[in-house]
């Protein structure tokens, strides 16, 4: 994976799931998915770059469809708790391949 790449997913996880359950809303996650897929057009890649996030990434995303109504509602704060821990795994993995 290229490391142009990884670090611009590294900064989004940095800029919307680095944060307390407290503070995480379903905006921090539809901005996450959004610009996640932004990737793809900025470094002009041909593949999702959601192939790119680490396990347990997408395991967390399923849990976070269903806990926020596909993006709709706010999730319950444990429900955050888990996504946030899932997904800050997952940042850790990709920060490794730096």
């Amino acid at each position: 994976m290229n490391r142009k790449i990884i670090t611009r997913i590294c900064e989004i996880f940095e800029e919307e799931l680095l944060c307390k359950p407290e503070d995480f809303s379903v905006e921090n996650y539809n901005r996450f998915e959004e610009e996640i897929w932004n990737v793809k057009e900025e470094l002009d890649l041909k593949d999702s770059p959601f192939l790119c996030l680490p396990e347990p990434a997408e395991e967390a995303d399923y849990l976070m469809m269903n806990a926020s109504g596909d993006g709709l509602s706010e999730p319950d704060i444990e429900s955050s708790r888990k996504y946030l821990d899932m997904m800050g795994q997952a940042y850790e993995k990709l920060k490794k391949l730096l």
